[in-house]
């Protein structure tokens, strides 16, 4: 009987601590709010780019999460779900005539606006990942992009 109640016990403290660990586990992902404002009109889409490592900020893929959300009274806003807590950078442009890709001039300058997480500019290009991340270590975070050219 003796041993019956040890094991007892021991069975109850092990689904104990599973259950608390599974509690835990389930709290590892966030949402992140994107506010985007400056757009130059509300014509089109914002094309929103979520990445989680600087080879795919660099290369541009794989994405972690991607939205396209209409443009309304030069605002947009966004909201991704179940993000893993972690590090992110979020990349975004102004397609104004909807075709699906950032439009540049012949030099590579790009003719539609755009903006990164933490509000950063690249002097030749994208910012660096470790300029733009962002960490989401809670259930919500919130940002604000200014968009520019």
């Amino acid at each position: 009987m003796k041993n019956y109640g040890i094991s007892l016990l021991l069975t109850s403290i092990c689904f104990f601590v599973l259950l608390v660990n599974s509690a835990q586990a389930g709290d590892s992902h966030g949402s992140l709010f994107v506010a985007i404002e400056g757009f130059a009109n509300s014509k089109g889409y914002a094309m929103i780019a979520v990445y989680d490592s600087e080879q795919a900020y660099k290369e541009g893929s794989p994405k972690t999460a991607m939205a396209k959300v209409e443009v309304t009274d030069q605002k947009a806003e966004v909201i991704f779900n179940d993000l893993k807590y972690g590090t992110y950078a979020v990349a975004i442009f102004h397609d104004q005539n909807a075709n699906g890709k950032m439009d540049t001039n012949f030099l590579g300058i790009p003719n539609e606006s755009y903006g990164h997480s933490n509000n950063v500019r690249g002097a030749f290009g994208p910012p660096s990942f470790d300029k733009a991340k962002i960490e989401l270590g809670s259930m919500e975070k919130q940002i604000k992009i200014k968009l520019g050219k």
